[in-house]
């Protein structure tokens, strides 16, 4: 058992790890997404630590790091599931068991204290079941369904309940933990489907940069605005409707201009409305926004874009 040694390495990715990566074998999957075998070999555990939760672990609310009881249970299934894969005759060679232990464990960096159990279930499963090579590959013999839709189900909305936590925690979010949680998720609902995802993935990644009370202000904030973009994207892509999916972004930025009145205007704009409509448009394909005097403004990947619409308004 590397007991002392895989939980000082998971404390350590805790603090550390922003990006929601689990080893070399991270996937980046969106939100709500799992791998239906849980992953290749090395990883010892479904590699889905971008996507959501529900009250596990922890209990309702979450909370910063995870109990040490928790880690020993996470290690128990890791080193099992390890063990079974490279019992196999087709054991890589190109890793070791020591590897897979850290990849199994530090998947659940992004969880905190949400679906634990629902993780160790999942990868206690595969290890029950054991391994067979298929294609010279350790395959899973149990497909552990029932564990992995459970797993699923509970980190649909990891995002907003971790953001909660968080902004619970430092004091910007007056709510309870409940109505947080629950506010959030009926914002995703209200949205076109799948669009949802990428609203999670960015509370998301304003709880592991911890941007929660910052979300228009923060230096650090373009590193989330991806996933806000796509949402704004896919708004759009529904719906037809440009400042529909722009004005979500700056709702969400908490940029304070009255941003639908503000922007339909400008794009109904005889002079310079195409103008602006390909900065939009820009901004939304790359996630270029900060909120500037009460507006959206590119960072720089627009920067052509903004040069142009502002050369056509000086006339």
């Amino acid at each position: 058992m590397m007991g002392g040694l895989l939980t000082g390495l998971l404390v350590v990715g805790c603090a550390d790890d922003s990006d929601g990566g689990s080893g070399s074998n991270d996937t980046d999957a969106p939100a709500g997404e799992t791998e239906p075998t849980g992953g290749g070999p090395g990883t010892g555990g479904p590699d889905d630590s971008t996507s959501g939760a529900d009250e596990s672990g922890g209990g309702e609310g979450g909370g910063s790091g995870v109990d040490t009881a928790d880690l020993d249970r996470v290690e128990d299934a890791c080193e099992a599931d390890c063990e079974a894969q490279f019992s196999t005759e087709c054991a890589p060679t190109n890793t070791n068991v020591l590897v897979c232990k850290l990849n199994c464990a530090v998947a659940t960096v992004n969880l905190d204290n949400f679906c634990l159990d629902e993780y160790v279930a999942t990868v206690q499963c595969r290890a029950d079941g054991g391994y067979d090579c298929v294609n010279e590959f350790p395959t899973p013999r149990s497909t552990c369904a029932a564990e992995q839709q459970t797993y699923g189900e509970c980190t649909a909305d990891l995002g907003c309940k971790r953001r909660c936590v968080d902004g619970i925690e430092e004091g910007c979010i007056s709510d309870d933990f409940d109505t947080c949680a629950s506010g959030c998720i009926a914002d995703k609902e209200m949205l076109p489907d799948f669009c949802g995802i990428y609203l999670d993935q960015f509370a998301l990644c304003q709880a592991q940069l911890g941007t929660v009370c910052s979300p228009g202000n923060s230096t650090e904030q373009d590193l989330c605005t991806r996933s806000l973009a796509d949402a704004g994207d896919c708004i759009v892509d529904d719906g037809g409707d440009l400042c529909a999916g722009f004005c979500f972004v700056a709702e969400q930025l908490e940029c304070p201009s009255n941003c639908m009145a503000d922007c339909e205007s400008r794009v109904a704009d005889m002079t310079c409305g195409e103008s602006f409509e390909r900065l939009a448009e820009c901004q939304l394909r790359h996630g270029d926004f900060v909120c500037t005097d009460g507006r959206l403004a590119g960072i720089d990947i627009c920067d052509g874009e903004e040069a142009d619409y502002q050369a056509c308004l000086a006339g």
